[in-house]
C-alpha cells in the first residue's frame, strides 16, 4: 500500500507530476492550504486531523488542477479556483468551490450542502444521497444523476443540460433559472413517476425571463412554472410531462411542430402559439383554452 504524508505546518504547493498514492494523510489541515496546480489522487482514502481540508487550484491558470480524493470525512472541503474532480465519496457538511468545476469522475455525497460558486460540469456516477447541491452558473451533466431521496435537490443558477441519465432521477426536486437540454436518455422516462419505486421528482422553473426546453426523449413529472405571467415557454420538437402548474398565472406556450404531452394542466389562461401537436389525455383546470 502506497501511503503519502503531508506533514507539514506551513502551506504547501504540489505541482510538476503531483502526488498520485493509495492512501493520503494530511497533518494539520485546518491551519493550512495545498496549492494544487497538478494531481491530487489517492485511490482508496484521504484522511485529515482537522475538520476542514482548504485547496488552492489553477494558480497557473492552466485549468490543469486534478483532485481525486476517494473517500474523505471532514467538515468542510474548501476548493478557491477551477478544479476537475476524480472519485470523492464525500462524508461532510459542506463542499465550497470558488470557480467552475470542469468535470469529474464519480461523486457520491451524503446529507452534504454543496455550492459551487461557477459553471459545473460532472461526468459518470453522480449520487445525491439527502444533498442540497447548487450551482451559480450553468450546469452539465453526463451519465447517471441519482436523486432517489425526497431531500435530493439540485439547484442550477444559468442553464442545465442532462445527458443520458436515464431513470436515476427519481425524487427530490430540480430548480432552474435558465434553460433546459435532455439528450440521449436511456430509458423512455425521464423525471418520472415510478410509482412502484416511489418516485415523485419535481422540476422548478424559477427563472424570470423566456425559458426554452428541448428533449430528444423522456419526460418531466411534476412541473412548477413559477412567474409564468412574465414569460413564454418554448417548446422545440417534443414536450411531455405528467403535469405543469403555475398556479393563477397564465400558461403561454410556443413551439415550431411540437408534440405537446401535458398531462394535468393548472393555470389561469392556456395559450399555445404555433403548430403543435396534443398526444395523452390532458386534463386542463384553466380559464381559457387558445391555440393560436
Amino acid at each position: 500500500m502506497h501511503i503519502v504524508l503531508l506533514s507539514g505546518t506551513g502551506n504547501q504547493n504540489i505541482s510538476g507530476n503531483g502526488i498520485n498514492a493509495n492512501v493520503l494523510d494530511i497533518n494539520n489541515s485546518d491551519s493550512r492550504t495545498i496549492t494544487v496546480d497538478s494531481t491530487l489522487r489517492a485511490d482508496s482514502s484521504t484522511t485529515i486531523d482537522g475538520k476542514t481540508l482548504h485547496l488552492i487550484c489553477n494558480e497557473s491558470r492552466n485549468d490543469e488542477s486534478y483532485v481525486s480524493v476517494a473517500k474523505l470525512n471532514a467538515d468542510k472541503l474548501i476548493i478557491d479556483g477551477n478544479v476537475t474532480l476524480g472519485n470523492l465519496e464525500y462524508r461532510g457538511s459542506e463542499i465550497t468551490i470558488n470557480g467552475d468545476l470542469l468535470g469529474s469522475d464519480s461523486i457520491t455525497l451524503n446529507k452534504t450542502s454543496v455550492t459551487i460558486n461557477g459553471d459545473a460540469t460532472t461526468n459518470g456516477d453522480f449520487t445525491l444521497n439527502g444533498s442540497n447541491v447548487t450551482a451559480t452558473g450553468d450546469y452539465h451533466h453526463n451519465g447517471f444523476l441519482y436523486m432517489k431521496n425526497k431531500n435530493d435537490k439540485l439547484n442550477v443558477g444559468g442553464d442545465l443540460h442532462l445527458e443520458g441519465t436515464g431513470d436515476s432521477i427519481q425524487d427530490g426536486v430540480i430548480d432552474v433559472k435558465g434553460d433546459i437540454r435532455l439528450n440521449h436518455v436511456i430509458h423512455t422516462y425521464i423525471f418520472a413517476r415510478y410509482n412502484e419505486l416511489g418516485g415523485n421528482n419535481k422540476l422548478v422553473l424559477s427563472g424570470e425571463d423566456d425559458v426554452t426546453i428541448y428533449m430528444d426523449g423522456g419526460r418531466f413529472n411534476d412541473i412548477d412554472f413559477q412567474n409564468s405571467d412574465k414569460r413564454i415557454l418554448n417548446t422545440d420538437d417534443t414536450f411531455r410531462a405528467t403535469s405543469i402548474n403555475c398556479g393563477t398565472n397564465p400558461l403561454n406556450i410556443s413551439t415550431r411542430n411540437g408534440v405537446l404531452e401535458l398531462g394535468a394542466v393548472t393555470c389561469s389562461d392556456f395559450k399555445v402559439t404555433g403548430d403543435s401537436t396534443i398526444i395523452g389525455e390532458t386534463k386542463f383546470n384553466c380559464s381559457s383554452i387558445t391555440f393560436d
